[in-house]
């Protein structure tokens, strides 16, 4: 949810590709790995007419200590090894 600039919020509905408690796909350390999403992070930017977008969206996941974006991850391990 976006803020304006005294901190209201205002009505915009954001959608992430994944939600909490999904498994995802991804690379660690050249390995194909798996993790359930536990946080979701997105960084909310306002644009020049006063609207919001939403600039990254970042996923915590289970038993790994840094944040990943949304590009870096994966529905299935078939599609993450497409991507490669």
């Amino acid at each position: 949810m976006a803020t304006d600039i005294r901190g209201n919020f205002k009505g915009m509905k954001g959608h992430t590709k994944y939600n909490i408690g999904y498994e995802v796909w991804f690379m660690h350390d050249n390995s194909v790995k798996s993790a359930r999403i536990i946080k979701i992070e997105a960084v909310i930017e306002k644009d020049m007419n006063g609207g919001a977008f939403v600039q990254n969206t970042w996923y915590n996941l289970y038993n790994y200590l840094s944040p990943y974006i949304e590009c870096r991850l994966f529905p299935t391990k078939e599609e993450l090894l497409k991507s490669l």
